[in-house]
């Protein structure tokens, strides 16, 4: 059974953000003493570790690691289970995502309520790694890497009459999905390791949607090697494509170099600016 909770990361103050990738952790606060600048360590994963002996030895170099903080947000690239809060049954969830990603023993399963979203999110994360984050840090919530982008574009994808689908490029995923009012009218992702594939996942999404090429949009985020030579193959049956960088989403207060950040870590950094 997925462990749940509610916990609003936008609301604290002082805490670390860690983030799980498929190649390597990452670890991120603002400054104490001026917010809008982000503290920013990443840590490759060593393959011929387990996930929880490569958060050990990380504890040993990561310089945020040694300070304290109020608390913790994990957020975790993990295959995402989306379920609409009315049809959430606790009891039923490990169930049902074991059987859709395929999930084995050596996973937890944590549970995570978007109120804007109406939907409950869940999620995997390794056994002994989520022990030894538990017993380390204070406070802890898990969280999908994706949070921050929904959060940002949710009030965005009301702006018009004409529909709109999103995709978020990260961790050689392509996650597609679009919002209706309070819920997700589409949610799932896909492996994109190469053009190909994420031009197939997207134009399928878009069929299936019954979307219309002259009228609704495609809004894209992150980024793939050959980015343009992707734009211009899914501009051949979307005439309205766009690619937005984290400057196209938010206005930037931080006062920090994003370069290495992943986008969903600049939006998120960006909008817990007190």
């Amino acid at each position: 059974m997925p462990e749940t909770g509610n916990k609003d990361y936008s609301r604290a103050s002082r805490r670390l953000v860690v983030r799980i990738g498929k190649s390597h952790l990452s670890f991120s606060a603002h400054d104490i003493n001026d917010p809008r600048k982000v503290i920013y360590e990443p840590y490759k994963w060593n393959r011929s570790l387990s996930p929880e002996a490569n958060f050990r030895d990380a504890c040993e170099v990561i310089a945020l690691l040694r300070c304290d903080f109020e608390g913790a947000d994990i957020m975790i690239d993990s295959p995402v289970l989306t379920v609409p809060g009315r049809e959430f049954v606790n009891e039923d969830a490990e169930t049902l995502y074991r059987f859709t990603f395929n999930s084995n023993e050596h996973d937890a399963l944590v549970c995570d309520f978007i109120p804007f979203l109406n939907c409950h999110a869940v999620l995997a994360i390794d056994k002994s790694l989520k022990e030894s984050l538990d017993k380390r840090l204070e406070d802890v919530a898990y969280h999908p890497v994706s949070l921050p982008v929904w959060k940002c574009l949710h009030p965005q994808s009301h702006t018009l009459r004409n529909n709109k689908l999103f995709a978020y490029l990260h961790d050689d995923r392509i996650e597609v999905f679009a919002f209706a009012q309070n819920h997700f009218k589409f949610h799932n992702q896909f492996p994109a390791n190469n053009l190909q594939d994420a031009e197939f996942y997207v134009l399928s999404v878009w069929q299936q949607m019954g979307l219309k090429s002259d009228v609704d949009e495609f809004h894209l985020l992150g980024s793939l090697p050959d980015m343009d030579e992707y734009i211009t193959h899914l501009s051949r049956f979307i005439k309205k494509v766009s690619h937005h960088k984290s400057e196209d989403l938010i206005k930037i207060q931080l006062l920090a170099d994003t370069s290495a950040m992943t986008l969903d870590l600049i939006v998120l950094h960006n909008s817990t600016i007190s």
